[in-house]
């Protein structure tokens, strides 16, 4: 109700005493007492905000016995009353985690219920402490604040154990070798392919180099002293005594430098990245020359 409206009720309120008054004094009945008292009263727990004190008081100057002038105004005060005032629905489970009705429910340190039966639960306006108790279970303490006109708040209650915490996810990690500790090396794959190539190249000039001797002595013995020996047969021959000595070159240069690599990975530190023995062999009239590289 507007404060004009108010204002005005209690000015009707202290004009009705002041003319009853004499006649209350003298004749008038208990319930015209009560209908005024109940006029006044009302209008100041209302403005103090107890709202459920003010309904009640609000039903007595309403009924049919009371005068008319105080009736009309506590009807349609009542209705406004009603609508303002708040009210909560508890909705409670038990330990199990159930929907449960046996709570009781404790307002302000009053009791206003012995168990719960889903009906709203009417309060007045403003800061209200709530007690829960269910069986022997330890109770449930809430403080909530109303407002005027908030019907049917909910108000959740579990009696059932929180779940333990989880614990928090340990972070990812790439494990990483420490820094002082050498790279794991692999096997020296360079060094068996090189050894293998020098075998291979060692086991040519044994061949070319018995057969371009053989020839050659036979030409020594037939027809070089008469200097009739065929030019095709006798460059054959030299082309054979070429490549023993090329492949006795690359063999040895090989052999060494495969050994050399194996034995280097069995003794020492792993080499830099790119550092690498280096093979250049340069074919020279009548035979070949070869230069072996390696990095310190």
């Amino acid at each position: 109700m507007p404060r004009r409206r108010w204002a005005e009720a209690s000015l009707v309120g202290l004009m009705l005493g002041a003319t009853l008054a004499p006649a209350t004094a003298a004749s008038a009945p208990p319930e015209t007492q009560a209908c005024l008292t109940a006029y006044s009263e009302s209008q100041r727990l209302r403005k103090d905000g107890q709202l459920q004190a003010a309904r009640h008081e609000l039903l007595i100057c309403s009924q049919d016995h009371c005068p008319a002038v105080v009736k009309t105004d506590c009807l349609p005060w009542l209705s406004e009353v009603d609508q303002a005032l708040p009210s909560i629905v508890v909705v409670a489970k038990d330990t199990a985690g159930r929907d449960t009705v046996a709570v009781r429910t404790i307002i302000d340190g009053k009791v206003v219920a012995e168990s719960l039966d889903g009906r709203p639960l009417v309060l007045d306006p403003g800061r209200h402490q709530i007690r829960f108790e269910h069986g022997a279970a330890p109770p449930i303490e809430q403080t909530i604040v109303t407002q005027e006109g908030v019907k049917n708040r909910r108000v959740d209650v579990s009696f059932a154990p929180a779940p333990p915490p989880t614990p928090p996810l340990a972070p990812t990690t790439t494990a990483t070798p420490p820094r002082d500790q050498p790279p794991e090396r692999g096997e020296p794959i360079v060094g068996y392919v090189l050894g293998g190539v020098g075998v291979l190249a060692l086991g040519s000039f044994a061949l070319f180099g018995l057969m371009g001797k053989a020839e050659a002595d036979e030409y020594e013995e037939t027809c070089a002293p008469t200097k009739t020996c065929d030019e095709t047969e006798v460059d054959g021959t030299r082309t054979k005594l070429l490549v023993a000595d090329v492949s006795l070159v690359l063999g040895i240069a090989a052999l060494g430098v495969g050994v050399t690599l194996i034995v280097h990975h069995e003794l020492s530190d792993p080499e830099p990245a790119g550092a690498a023995a280096r093979l250049e062999l340069r074919p020279l009239p009548g035979g070949a020359t070869g230069m072996l590289t390696w990095p310190f």
